[in-house]
């Protein structure tokens, strides 16, 4: 590995012969299947090359630099680390993949078949389509995505890395300084894209910034943090949101998705859910715990992720006057499936290699 063989020389130093040997490949990459062969980029624009620089810096070199700085310092304890982490990313991969390949593998049987006719090409999609979509980097590459919805899998993945790193970097101080950090780096994006006149996607920091508000909402449960502390997680969340909102969706336009829209959800979801959370008597109603809403809440991934195959179908077949029943109730039948037969089995599966993971990892000294 380069760790391995970098160990003996200055961190700089060995990010500098790294970006040698990896250039060659990339090059080779933007030969291949860059837009005009690599030849685009000088036409940008002066604004995009600037960004496209301090991206570079900032986002890459600069993270890379810091990165074997860490490991020259921290030696083994970083290896060990991420062999104890492993077990944590195993079990979140089985908890995400699995459903995923198997709804293409249904898309692949049911759409040529035309009963769920948007997906009638899929069969014929480019292998470049493919693997951007089994990566679940479609969005970062320009390629269609086969499940619209996909493209919150990768902020899944993301957010796993985040957490990763900042327990094994900061330990119990971990979710604290998360908490710190995300709502600065949202409001300097959001000043970022008024400065420079440009929408900037902020959903998807938001998104993780979310996650982290959840790592607390845990922590809550666990009674390390108390309901004062989590209070002004909270409060800080949605007063952040509905600023960088404003500006994503009010002083800028989306192509789909209008203010309301996007501030109804960004607002009534964290407060209803931080009243279900600091509230012990809501917190504890039958209603909540017992019956057809935790099933729900269960299903909740195969719900999300199949139910725009339910309503392709059902647009499809369904009379005009049945086509919303149709759909939630195909929804529901296909969530079902999809959690007992797919989604509790990868979980058993991701369980169990995660307890082999641990017993083999080393524990620290």
């Amino acid at each position: 590995s380069g760790r391995r063989f970098m160990a003996p020389y200055h961190p700089v130093l060995a990010f500098a012969v790294i970006c040698q040997l990896t250039a060659v490949g990339l090059i080779a990459l933007m030969l291949a299947f860059g837009r005009d062969g690599g030849a685009y980029v000088p036409s940008l624009g002066s604004r995009e090359l600037i960004f496209l620089a301090i991206s570079a810096v900032a986002g890459i070199a600069a993270g890379h630099v810091f990165y074997y700085v860490a490991i020259a310092r921290l030696g083994v304890a970083v290896t060990s680390g991420v062999l104890q982490l492993q077990p944590f990313l195993i079990r979140r991969l089985m908890r995400i993949n699995p459903l995923f390949l198997a709804a293409l593998a249904l898309l692949l049987v049911i759409g040529p078949l035309g009963l769920a006719p948007r997906w009638a090409s899929l069969p014929g999609a480019p292998p470049l389509q493919w693997l951007a979509n089994l990566l679940l980097v479609q969005d970062f590459v320009g390629q269609p995505a086969f499940l619209g919805v996909s493209w919150t899998l990768i902020i899944e993945m993301i957010w796993y890395g985040i957490f990763a790193l900042a327990v094994l970097g900061w330990g119990d101080r971990a979710a604290d300084r998360l908490d710190l950090a995300a709502p600065l780096l949202l409001v300097a994006l959001t000043l970022v894209s008024l400065a420079a006149g440009v929408r900037v996607p902020l959903g998807r920091p938001t998104m993780i910034y979310a996650a982290i508000v959840g790592f607390q909402c845990f922590r809550h449960g666990a009674g390390t943090i108390g309901n004062r502390r989590l209070a002004r997680s909270l409060a800080v969340f949605i007063a952040v949101t509905l600023v960088s909102n404003t500006v994503a969706f009010g002083y800028f336009r989306h192509p789909t998705i209008t203010l309301g829209q996007a501030m109804g959800p960004w607002l009534l979801a964290p407060l209803l859910f931080a009243i279900v959370v600091l509230v012990p008597r809501v917190r504890g109603l039958a209603l909540l715990n017992h019956g057809l809403l935790p099933v729900l809440g269960a299903a909740s991934y195969s719900i999300y992720l199949l139910h725009p195959i339910a309503i392709n179908i059902a647009a499809t077949h369904a009379p005009p006057q049945w086509r919303v029943a149709a759909a939630l109730l195909l929804t529901g039948l296909l969530a079902l499936a999809g959690y007992r037969l797919v989604e509790k089995p990868g979980i058993a599966i991701g369980r169990h290699l995660a307890r082999q993971l641990a017993v083999a990892a080393p524990q620290p000294s």
